[in-house]
């Protein structure tokens, strides 16, 4: 069977709701990168002092119910949801 391509373009979108999407080649970290990051961030927690280290990690977990809340209300003020 030979469809063209936009036909089989308009049936994987349309008809089953699926996007196409192209695979790609992701990049791994290399054994040097993990190093380096591990002495990075080590570097980072000894530069700054626990309490701020507590604060970022309070924000991040906040985050997915703040993000929530903001969709929730369709953007803007959404402070008053807490």
């Amino acid at each position: 069977m030979d469809l063209p391509r936009s036909c089989v373009h308009d049936i994987v979108k349309k008809d089953l709701n699926l996007k196409c999407l192209k695979r790609k080649a992701v990049q791994e970290l290399t054994e040097a990168n993990k190093l380096a990051r591990y002495e990075r961030s080590k570097q980072l927690l000894r530069r700054y002092p626990q309490h701020a280290v507590d604060f970022i990690a309070a924000a991040v977990r906040q985050w997915r119910r703040r993000l929530s809340a903001c969709v929730k209300v369709g953007g803007g003020h959404f402070e008053h949801c807490f």
